[in-house]
């Protein structure tokens, strides 16, 4: 949750997210993440909201 000082504006920020690991060999596995941020979602009948996609992937050995 996100609160103004200055106006009294407050809005949300909702993560939304998946991610996968799948194994190419018992030490080594390849990983994605994808994630949604949903942000500023006024409570006070604001006009709309933001939403950041994000897209990572990885080997961890």
């Amino acid at each position: 949750m996100h609160s103004d000082l200055v106006e009294s504006d407050t809005s949300w920020l909702i993560p939304i997210g998946v991610g996968v690991d799948y194994m190419l060999t018992p030490k080594i596995s390849f990983t994605t993440t994808f994630l949604l941020n949903f942000t500023d979602l006024d409570t006070g009948g604001g006009t709309g909201a933001h939403v950041m996609p994000g897209l990572t992937f990885g080997v961890r050995f």
